[in-house]
């Protein structure tokens, strides 16, 4: 692209105040006219390369305006995932209280089985105690009853005859 054609009248020196001064020198006879002609050349050139670089930094600010909207939205999304981070975190910490809770729980639990377990057994031993008891009762009582039993027994198989 043309400096020309995209500044239009900025690029166009034959009217500035440099052309037009050195065009008074010429008039004057203060100045030869290959000299005035190779100072305009060189001041066009000077003149084209300002261009040029404003055009460049009007590019670069251009650009830099772009790229600092996609850093901003970057940094957007490293907030909201260091917010995620953060959130993760927080859920991460409740659910270890939580664990913990539920381990002192069972913990709790698991003492309060092997108590029961413990009164479990020596209930068993106390029953299988109390049973050989009876047992013991029933059959001393047996033992005592016996010579009535059969006395009894022989009564009736007497009166049977």
């Amino acid at each position: 692209v043309s400096t020309q054609s995209t500044w239009g009248d900025v690029a166009d020196v034959t009217h500035s105040t440099a052309f037009l001064t050195l065009d008074a020198l010429v008039a004057q006879r203060r100045l030869i006219e290959e000299r005035a002609s190779y100072l305009k050349e060189r001041y066009k050139q000077l003149h084209d390369r300002v261009l040029t670089i404003y055009q460049n930094d009007n590019f670069l600010l251009k650009k830099a305006k772009l790229i600092r909207k996609e850093l901003d939205t970057e940094k957007s999304k490293v907030e909201k995932c260091g917010e995620v981070a953060k959130e993760d975190d927080a859920t991460i910490q409740k659910l270890k209280r939580e664990l913990a809770h539920a381990e002192n729980e069972l913990s709790v639990a698991q003492e309060k089985e092997n108590m029961l377990q413990v009164e479990t057994i020596e209930l068993e031993r106390k029953k299988s105690s109390l049973q050989s008891e009876v047992d013991e009762a029933i059959a001393e009582e047996e033992n005592r009853m016996r010579p009535h039993i059969d006395a009894i027994t022989k009564n009736i198989n007497d009166l049977k005859e």
